[in-house]
């Protein structure tokens, strides 16, 4: 009987504990200027919003591009170290994407 009743308010603490702690995941993350940040690739981003853009990394030297992930990205020399958001911009410039991280 004791046992039971230990458990019923270990449970009664958790459920207080987990419902006070609910509200900080409900933030809205935001940028600089406090504008409201979208989380994600959304394609119904309303204006205001930012998508969220991976960035590559790429090497000056050998014209390739890589994810951030990738394990070239860390064998790379600061020198030659090109990071960017558009990949089109990488492409029409010469880079090749890595056939290791495939980015």
């Amino acid at each position: 009987m004791r046992k039971i009743s230990v458990l019923c308010i270990f449970a009664a603490i958790l459920i207080l504990l987990c419902g006070c702690a609910g509200g900080i995941w409900d933030e809205t993350l935001t940028d600089a200027e406090n504008n409201p940040v979208s989380v994600g690739n959304s394609d119904d981003n309303s204006e205001g919003e930012a998508a969220f853009n991976p960035l590559y990394f790429a090497n000056r030297k050998s014209k390739t591009f890589h994810k951030s992930t990738c394990p070239a990205v860390k064998e790379m020399k600061d020198s030659n170290l090109y990071i960017t958001e558009y990949r089109d911009e990488l492409i029409n410039e010469g880079y090749e994407p890595c056939s290791v991280c495939n980015p």
